[in-house]
């Protein structure tokens, strides 16, 4: 069901679903018949599941992860083309109030919530997870509540927008 779309990604057409789709258009084109996708559009427009932060200016954002959740909470960032993972500041700071600067070279990781940043082909990506806030183990619950999310001002040379897309669980 692709009614509510894919939140996350690249946004290139690059993504795992937009190639399998290509690639099943593909087949039936090669078996002499048009198969033709429709999907959704609009229907995540209402649900502040994405921003966008000038990259050059940096910013803070703050992200809300509910109680009782059984699913892991998760969100991404994506740099602007050029941006290598050595320019791509992020810091995280949960609930609890510890921040964290999350390192290029070592994921994050707390047996509450895990942050890695990578190259994803030609881009830079940060990939945020928080355990389930309703986790049965205490020691592995998630944080539940404002997400500090900030970005440093980056080199004034780059132009482009970071983007952050919240997934929906």
């Amino acid at each position: 069901n692709l009614s509510w779309g894919p939140q996350t990604g690249p946004h290139d057409g690059s993504s795992v679903l937009e190639r399998a789709i290509d690639e099943l258009v593909n087949e039936q084109f090669d078996e002499g018949r048009c198969l033709i996708v429709a999907l959704p559009a609009g229907n995540s427009y209402g649900s502040r599941a994405h921003a966008q932060v000038r990259y050059a200016e940096g910013g803070k954002l703050n992200w809300v992860v509910p109680p009782d959740g059984h699913t892991p909470a998760f969100f991404e960032v994506w740099w602007p083309s050029g941006v290598s993972p050595s320019q791509a500041f992020l810091r995280l700071t949960p609930p609890s109030g510890t921040s964290v600067q999350i390192d290029p070279n070592k994921p994050w990781t707390e047996l509450k919530w895990y942050a890695k940043l990578k190259t994803v082909g030609s881009s830079t990506m940060a990939l945020v997870v928080v355990h389930p806030t309703e986790y049965k183990d205490p020691q592995r619950r998630g944080q539940h509540g404002v997400w500090t999310i900030e970005f440093a001002p980056g080199a004034p040379s780059i132009a482009g927008l970071i983007h952050v897309y919240a997934a929906r669980a």
